[in-house]
């Protein structure tokens, strides 16, 4: 987004270091280590990325802004990133044990949402896991950080739900996220023995 490459020298040293990683903590600990985990929106990889990758996660990272993914090689030297828009991007060809999204799917206008999970489920293996968050009540907004307007969309909950189950996710559970003032969606990849049904 080219927000942020107008926040990036900002934005680090004025959000919260821990922003996410209560409900990234709980999520990562229903996934084996080693895992192939993929963080979307990944800007500078504090904390979320660093999280992952410290919890013994094998991570890749995605994000539009090339300010941010610079910073984000720096602080994470190693860690395979594209820089792109994630609706066009290859996804590194591979699919994933778990995608991360925290702080991304807002960011995108609604008609476009439901392009981020059809994406997402393109690229997940089977039982393959899927966090996001935004709110719960369709509508949309403009916030303002350090001077730079920043719009925010979204679909209701059950919009969500919805649109996850038409693209081969299971909802698991959504809960609000006190911390962020948000709603965390949590769905899993259908296998295709089982269909529309889990066991």
């Amino acid at each position: 987004m080219k927000e942020y490459d107008q926040l990036a020298e900002w934005y680090p040293s004025h959000r919260s270091a821990q922003i996410g990683i209560k409900d990234i903590s709980t999520f990562a600990a229903s996934l084996p280590l080693g895992s192939n985990v993929l963080d979307l929106g990944c800007g500078d990889g504090i904390p979320i990325s660093r999280f992952l990758l410290e919890g013994g996660f094998n991570l890749y990272g995605i994000d539009s802004s090339p300010k941010m993914i610079k910073m984000f090689k720096k602080n994470l030297p190693g860690v395979p990133v594209d820089c792109s828009d994630l609706l066009q991007s290859s996804f590194f060809d591979m699919k994933f044990d778990a995608v991360v999204a925290y702080g991304l799917m807002f960011h995108f206008p609604q008609d476009k949402q439901e392009s981020v999970i059809v994406r997402v489920s393109e690229h997940l293996v089977e039982r393959g896991k899927f966090l996001f968050n935004s709110s719960k009540e369709q509508g949309e907004t403009v916030s303002e950080m350090n001077g730079v307007k920043v719009p925010h969309w979204s679909m209701s909950a059950p919009q969500y739900i919805q649109a996850l189950h038409k693209n081969d996710l299971m909802a698991i559970s959504d809960y609000e996220d006190k911390q962020s003032g948000t709603h965390i969606y949590l769905a899993q990849k259908r296998t295709r023995n089982l269909g529309k049904n889990f066991t």
